[in-house]
């Protein structure tokens, strides 16, 4: 009995120490992992030996398009549902997981709650850089919408170097001048943020709290991002930063949800996950900040 208490108490042990890595990974439904199965020693004078978990596996995942989607506060679902959707109608392929992140059913609650966003964050870094040692030719983009945008910059900033593809970014509930340089130093491809001056949401949030990272300044969805340093490096770096404008030429009426439409989302974003961005640097404008409504 003392023998098996001791093995019980060292298996425990070990459990821990993968508990956080396999929780994330299991969280988001990517992880396959080998059989457990171990041959029996014939000699029974034999102790039993240590068996040790086996380390998840994602070679599967090599060569796929991986699309990590953060909904918005109050426990959101359309951006998520919506390029699912799509995924089934165009016969992507994509591999589309939900990151969830909310814990409460209010969304000034959630806008605030900065250490649920932060832990999401951290779990979604992990599983990208544990997806990166098993498949890397596999894509990984990030598709956040409204305060989800902060968890997704925070797990870019907290991923490997160049692990992530692409973040983007819808109706941003993050301040205008968020900084940007450490995220963009972890992807391979950018950032492209969708705005809108029409969106009155954004405004409320501000208007009531804050952005997301306690900002009284007007979101990046609502007026698009701002460099305010003037160091060169900065400003090369932001030439990964792609800003698109709501107009009259996408469907809805520029309001919180335009840019997860479908007609929107088939129009804009599908074509990111297969094709790579201008080759020329785009032009950083500083848009007028528009007035409250």
């Amino acid at each position: 009995m003392k023998f098996i208490s001791e093995q019980i108490m060292q298996e425990e042990r070990i459990m821990r120490h993968l508990s956080c890595l396999v929780f994330s990974l299991a969280l988001f439904g990517l992880m396959q992992a080998p059989a457990f199965g171990q041959p029996k020693k014939k000699n029974s004078k034999d102790l039993p030996k240590k068996v040790e978990p086996p380390r998840p596996t994602f070679k599967h995942l090599d060569g796929r398009n991986i699309v990590f989607v953060v909904d918005g506060a109050g426990n959101g679902s359309v951006a998520n549902e919506h390029l699912g959707e799509l995924n089934v109608e165009r016969q992507l392929g994509l591999i589309i997981r939900s990151v969830p992140w909310c814990r409460h059913n209010g969304v000034f609650e959630d806008l605030v709650d900065v250490e649920a966003q932060t832990h999401a964050a951290v779990m979604l870094a992990r599983s990208v850089a544990t997806i990166r040692k098993d498949a890397p030719n596999s894509h990984i983009f990030f598709v956040a919408h409204s305060v989800g945008a902060h968890v997704a910059l925070m797990a870019a900033e907290r991923s490997p170097p160049k692990s992530v593809d692409r973040v983007i970014l819808l109706h941003a509930a993050i301040s205008c001048t968020y900084d940007l340089t450490l995220a963009l130093k972890n992807t391979r491809m950018g950032i492209d943020n969708f705005w809108s001056s029409e969106d009155a949401i954004l405004d409320a949030m501000v208007q009531h709290k804050s952005t997301a990272d306690g900002r009284k300044v007007p979101a990046a969805g609502r007026v698009g991002f701002q460099l305010a340093s003037r160091d060169k490096k900065d400003i090369e770096a932001y030439r990964a930063v792609r800003q698109y404008r709501w107009s009259e030429e996408y469907a809805g009426s520029g309001g919180h949800l335009a840019w997860i439409l479908c007609h929107n989302m088939k129009k804009v974003l599908v074509p990111m996950f297969f094709c790579p961005p201008p080759e020329l640097p785009p032009v950083i404008i500083k848009p007028k900040m528009p007035g409250a409504k």
